[in-house]
Formats: C-alpha cells, structure tokens, sequence
C-alpha cells in the first residue's frame, strides 16, 4: 500500500490482455509466494530444487500440471501471465512465532532462491524484482539474510516473515533492525502490516511500503475504520444512525449510505460488505496519501502526534510498543 492494491487476477485471463497491466491502468506489485510455501505448513517441506505446492495451489498453466514450484517456473508464470510492475522473489517463509533450526534453513534458502530468481529474470528493465529478507525474530538471522541480500543489485528490498502473531515489542524491533541495515535509496516493503497505528510507526521506521488483507477482511465482518478506530455496523447502536461512517470521508460508500442502511443491510444482503470494504480501502489510502503529504512538508512528527491523540484520545491508552517504537526515531509522544 503506497497506495495501489494489489490485485489477485488469474493467471490465463490477465495474460490474455497483456498482464495486469493491460487490464487496468496503474502500478501493481505482485505477491504470489510466500503465502504458498507458508499455506503447506511444516509438512509440506520441498525438496530441493523444487517446491511441491498443496493441491489447489498450482499454476494452471500447461505444461506444467505437477505441482512443482522452481524459482524458474515462477519466474516464467508470474512474469508472462501477470506482467506485475514489482515482483517478489520466492521465497521460504516460516510464522513469525517458530524459533530453532527452521528459521535459520529458510533464511538461506530465501537467499539461495533469490539467487535463482535474478538469473531467471527476463525483463529486469521492465519488471522489479524485490528481495525479501526472513530470519524470523533472531536478530542474528535476520542480519545475516539483510547483509547477504543487500548485495545483490535489487531495485528494491521486502521485510518478510513478521506480522504473524508475535510480540508486538519484537515486531518493531525486527523492522527497526530491517529498515537500518537496508539501503535507503531503494524502496523497503514492509509485508502483511495493515492496522492504522502499525503503518503510521512503521514509517517512522523507514518503511515506504504497505500491504495487508485487514481492511478488506475486517470489512465483511461489518467493521468500518474511521480515524477514531472502528465501527461495528451490525451492532444495533447504528440501526437509527443516519450519519455517513464518517462524515469526513468522500468515498462513495459515505456520500450515499448511512450507517442505519448498513446495518439493516447486512442483515439481509452481501452488498453491505462491499460498501464497507470500498470505505475501508478510501480510509487506508487516504491515511497513505496524508502521510505522504506531511513527510514532503516536513511535518510529519505533528501528524504522528495528531493521528495518535486522534486514535487513542488519552496518551494514557497509547501501545506501550508504539510509544518506544516512536521514541527510538525520536517522536515523542505528548
């Protein structure tokens, strides 16, 4: 999310008019691998070369019907079918909460993929290929996979393997410890981070990049995110409300719909989901583009100190995490 989403197109229709690219106008990132390997789960080791996926996941391109993943193979089918702007190495990822040999084996397997997927790159002036960094929460690990992968000429580096259940006291510690060692004239991906507050302090981190499922997911279950935190629409305190969700916002969803229709709406038809997933993508770009506008204007430390008082009132009820992650970079909070 920087912010353009990134879109989950099939493989055959998109190729057939030119990729993602040729179906809609815009900057795509496409992010196809990861959620793969981590899907398998431990049982699903792949031997080397090859990734074997579960079933469902293979590419249903011919030839290739065995459900053989090679960093070659993806290359080819992400390449020609999906034509993606920004494209994200294969690579081995474990959940953020397991710790022993398995990290370390999949740090240097993500090194040795992205190997193999730089000299399977065809079209590098036409496509950014991003390495993502792993090495879980070892601070050891993951450096080692940060100096290794920073050597290679990238256009651009993700910070993966975080977000997953952990500590939030690790989580931004691992991405401080990411956004450090990683070259500052390259964009840094942060993977899977999508609530309000995470994106806010992982920009203070030096994260330039966002994507996530949450506002999307959230919206289905009939949460709405305002600057404020959330609305639970189905809740029977909106069933008289007729304010928009918010009524700052100029996204369709609140020019038209008052949180009363919504929430009589939900009871009986799956339209109130998409209305509220189209609010909740116009309040996480509208968050991305005041950022943005505050870092160029050079105020972005006052609109940290806004967006916090905003999202929590009392300084009483910040993170504690966010608090110290702030402070690291110098935002204090009043």
């Amino acid at each position: 999310m920087r912010a353009e989403p990134s879109p989950g197109l099939r493989a055959a229709p998109a190729a057939r008019h030119g990729g993602v690219s040729g179906v809609h106008a815009g900057g795509y990132a496409g992010d196809h691998e990861g959620p793969h390997r981590f899907a398998a789960g431990p049982s699903r080791m792949p031997p080397v070369p090859g990734q074997h996926l579960p079933s469902g996941h293979a590419p249903r391109t011919r030839p290739y019907q065995k459900s053989q993943w090679t960093p070659w193979l993806y290359e080819l089918v992400t390449e020609l079918a999906y034509s993606s702007d920004i494209l994200m190495q294969l690579d081995d990822v474990v959940s953020s909460t397991v710790s022993g040999p398995r990290v370390e084996e999949a740090m240097f397997r993500s090194i040795r993929w992205l190997d193999r997927c730089i000299a399977a790159h065809s079209q590098p002036s036409k496509q950014n290929l991003f390495a993502i960094i792993q090495g879980g929460l070892d601070p050891a690990l993951r450096t080692k996979c940060l100096e290794e992968m920073s050597k290679r000429d990238v256009p651009g580096f993700a910070i993966g393997g975080l977000s997953g259940g952990e500590a939030k006291d690790h989580f931004w510690r691992m991405v401080a410890l990411s956004t450090d060692h990683l070259p500052r004239s390259k964009p840094r991906y942060l993977m899977g981070v999508g609530y309000a507050t995470d994106l806010v302090v992982c920009v203070a981190l030096g994260c330039d990049m966002f994507d996530c499922v949450f506002p999307t997911r959230t919206a289905r279950f009939g949460s709405a995110l305002v600057p404020w935190g959330s609305l639970q629409l189905k809740n029977k305190q909106y069933a008289k409300d007729f304010r928009p969700i918010d009524e700052n916002c100029h996204c369709p969803t609140c020019q038209r719909y008052s949180r009363a229709f919504l929430n009589a709406l939900f009871r009986i038809d799956t339209a109130a989901m998409h209305h509220v997933t189209v609010h909740n993508i116009a309040y996480q770009l509208n968050l991305m583009r005041s950022i943005r506008e505050s870092i160029i204007e050079q105020r972005f430390p006052e609109f940290v100190q806004n967006f916090m008082k905003t999202m929590y009132g009392n300084s009483d009820h910040y993170p504690q995490w966010a608090t110290e992650a702030l402070d690291s970079v110098g935002i204090t909070l009043e």
